[in-house]
């Protein structure tokens, strides 16, 4: 990631200067106004409209301050300062709760993909509604037949002059049901191997031929949903990168969005934090229990070294494309997470079952057990992680893959019955 950079800002200045928005503009974590995340209401709810309007009316704030797109030129919408000029606002902003959420995908994984594989017409045109929040993402990878192994997807788009006309669906598309715009990859030519014959598109989510269908989660939620595409036009210049190229521009996406995933602490939105477990040992009387107070301190301290860990690959990320060792990020992240909601249940016991009063700590601590299960799965499994790890940063053997050189038409993969 190559940007021209403004270091004559003073990074303390700038720090300073955020930590003042930030005491004016949003609510501290921990407070009772601190509860800003993604929308709970009903799908198409008047609350969940609202909830993502003032999401966009703070994130245009956030901008007008100089605290969006830091690191990205002025000509795209960013700030044009320096990945020092990021850390400092990423510190600063840790102790509060933006409502910011609706815009985590897109900032956190198609934004850097645009910049890093767009033309100089799809940044102008992508990046600065992106990041001043005007226009909500979505990334469009998975499919029924396609998980784990996204290369053996089959949604497809034919050629018609200057347009590709896509067919197809996914599902698990975070958002997928407020997003204005989706990156979406899909299958242009059979004829080759699974991994050569993808290409990348920039869709409207709004066009004809788009349905987006909810799916209805374990704790209640339907914050992941199922897309088809009907017939689905699309112009030649949302295409991102060559055609055949799309593996490697998802490439860039999931490892960025491994460390986004990472970043947040493993995915979960409803996370029992550290905090909240000596707040829980606390109020239900077992801080002074050696085995939980034991376990509490123990989870502090990987969160403390895993926060480190998450703030040094930051400033690497911030300097080149994230790497396969990003991955470290996600694992160890989602295991935290399930590790301290499994925690956050035993503290409040019994009234992680039966509890009375919306939002109450047994309820928070029985929906964040609940909604930890998706971040193990959210980004690449544990599996998944262990393999790239094992194979792209240790150097350790890659399992046989027969499939390597045969034309996808010819593979019985995912729901795909072969040729």
């Amino acid at each position: 990631m190559t940007t021209t950079q403004d270091a004559t800002i003073d990074v303390d200045e700038f720090r300073s200067k955020a930590r003042e928005w930030l005491e004016e503009n949003a609510p501290k974590r921990g407070t009772p106004q601190g509860q800003a995340g993604r929308p709970n209401a009903e799908m198409g709810s008047e609350e969940e409209h609202r909830s993502i309007e003032e999401a966009k009316q703070f994130q245009a704030k956030l901008h007008d301050a100089g605290l969006a797109g830091i690191t990205y030129p002025k000509e795209y919408g960013g700030q044009g300062l320096t990945p020092r000029h990021q850390g400092a606002y990423n510190a600063e902003a840790a102790a509060f709760a933006l409502p910011t959420f609706v815009f985590y995908i897109g900032q956190g994984m198609c934004l850097p993909t645009i910049f890093t594989h767009g033309t100089a017409e799809q940044k102008k045109r992508f990046m600065p509604p992106l990041i001043r929040g005007e226009e909500i993402w979505s990334q469009l990878f998975s499919e029924p037949g396609a998980g784990s192994d996204v290369a053996g997807l089959q949604m497809k788009a034919e050629r018609a002059d200057d347009e590709w006309v896509l067919n197809g669906q996914k599902v698990w598309t975070t958002g997928a049901h407020y997003s204005e715009w989706g990156e979406v990859i899909v299958r242009t030519d059979p004829d080759l191997p699974k991994h050569q014959g993808l290409t990348m598109f920039l869709v409207d989510l709004r066009a004809e031929g788009v349905t987006v269908r909810p799916l209805r989660q374990i704790t209640g939620d339907a914050h992941f949903n199922e897309v088809f595409f009907d017939d689905v036009r699309v112009p030649d210049t949302q295409r991102l990168d060559d055609v055949g190229s799309g593996w490697k521009v998802a490439l860039t996406t999931l490892m960025n969005e491994r460390m986004a995933i990472g970043g947040a602490g493993g995915g979960t939105r409803r996370g029992m934090g550290e905090n909240a477990l000596v707040r829980l040992a606390r109020e239900f009387g077992v801080w002074s229990e050696r085995e939980h107070r034991d376990r509490v301190v123990d989870l502090y301290v990987q969160n403390r070294v895993f926060s480190l860990l998450r703030e040094r690959m930051a400033i690497a990320a911030r300097k080149s494309i994230p790497g396969p060792e990003f991955s470290m990020l996600k694992l160890i992240g989602a295991r935290l997470a399930a590790s301290q909601s499994e925690l956050g249940t035993s503290l409040v016991g019994a009234s992680g079952i039966a509890w009375e009063g919306e939002g109450s700590s047994g309820e928070l601590a029985s929906l964040a057990l609940l909604n930890s299960r998706s971040g193990k799965i959210a980004g690449g499994t544990d599996e998944v992680m262990l393999n790239i790890l094992g194979e792209r940063v240790l150097g350790l053997p890659q399992d046989p893959r027969v499939d390597k050189e045969v034309p996808f038409r010819e593979l019985k993969v995912g729901t795909v019955k072969g040729g």
